[in-house]
């Protein structure tokens, strides 16, 4: 909760609590449920570096998907051109299509989600950025 406080602007603080000694039951918190705890995590730092930009992220892992997929077709045409040799029913083959077809449906997925993220931002009619202070000329305020 103090993370998603953060990105919406809030400062945050500590404050010194007695903690005392659990006197019933036993705690539910264990390994099982630290995966969760990592999960939020992730979730919350891509929202934080990315919500206003998800094609930062999609875009450039599906540009450097293509990338490779294009490299080693690239490869397996020369082999095949120059070396004549059957190319078919390598694995290296399919891993090239599988990377260039995951590279067109992230860069899409970018795309989509920055349509999505602009679209979210306008109707809520918000800005997708916060200005907590305005330093320097008089003649400008800061406004909500």
């Amino acid at each position: 909760m103090p993370a998603l406080a953060f990105i919406e602007g809030a400062r945050i603080t500590e404050i010194a609590v007695n903690h005392h000694p659990r006197r019933f039951g036993k705690s539910k918190y264990g390994l099982g449920r630290t995966l969760r705890v990592v999960m939020d995590l992730l979730t919350i730092y891509f929202m934080k570096r990315f919500l206003t930009r998800p094609m930062h992220v999609f875009g450039s892992f599906g540009l450097v998907s293509m990338l490779v997929g294009l490299v080693i077709s690239f490869h397996l045409a020369w082999v095949k051109l120059v070396g004549s040799q059957d190319i078919g029913d390598r694995p290296l083959m399919f891993l090239a299509i599988v990377l260039f077809l995951t590279g067109i449906q992230l860069f899409s997925f970018g795309l989509l989600a920055e349509l999505v993220m602009r679209t979210y931002h306008e109707s809520q009619q918000r800005p997708i950025y916060r200005v907590r202070e305005v330093v320097g000329s008089s003649q400008l305020k800061a406004t909500d």
